[in-house]
């Protein structure tokens, strides 16, 4: 009985965060972006495991001027897994400049043009740069959960400042 106890007690937080957080698409997407500045390790994969359904996907694509883009992909954990170190070495804030949605029913589809900041923990350096996120929603069991993020950082080259509007396409497919 006192294990059930301890269980309950650790999990309700999550239960009522899942249950009232999650419930417009607003507080959701806003609950991703937090969840990607949660520093410790075990605590953001917490976070982002309530966030998405299983087998969801996450896609992070990393351009340079300098190098061929770098990809991690995978479910979280695969995710998780893949970019612990990086997520370590950093602190993390985002802020959303622009949204665009689509919805119908329980389906949402939304891009976002967000602005981050990463500070190395161990020192003063910092950066700054623009990502686009695309990020895919079911609507189940009275809230929202993601079944797809994705996203890619801005370079001089690939600028992403006009990304919100129609018809802004990079590539195009051949006849």
């Amino acid at each position: 009985m006192r294990r059930l106890l301890i269980i309950s007690i650790v999990l309700l937080p999550f239960y009522t965060l899942s249950q009232n957080t999650f419930s417009s698409l607003d507080s959701t997407v806003a609950s991703f972006y937090k969840a990607l500045e949660v520093g410790d390790d075990d605590e953001r994969l917490t976070h982002l495991g309530v966030l998405f359904k299983p087998k969801a996907q996450i896609n992070a694509i990393t351009t340079s001027e300098l190098a061929p883009p770098t990809y991690a992909t995978g479910d979280v954990e695969a995710f998780y897994n893949n970019t612990k170190s990086f997520y370590s070495e950093y602190q993390f804030a985002y802020d959303e400049v622009d949204r665009d949605l689509n919805y119908y029913s329980n389906l949402a589809s939304i891009n976002s043009y967000v602005f981050q900041r990463l500070k190395k923990r161990d020192e003063a350096k910092s950066y700054e740069q623009f990502l686009w996120f695309s990020i895919d929603l079911v609507y189940e069991y009275n809230r929202w959960w993601i079944v797809s993020a994705s996203w890619i950082n801005e370079t001089e080259r690939s600028s992403i400042r006009n990304v919100m509007q129609e018809d802004t396409l990079w590539h195009k497919l051949s006849p």
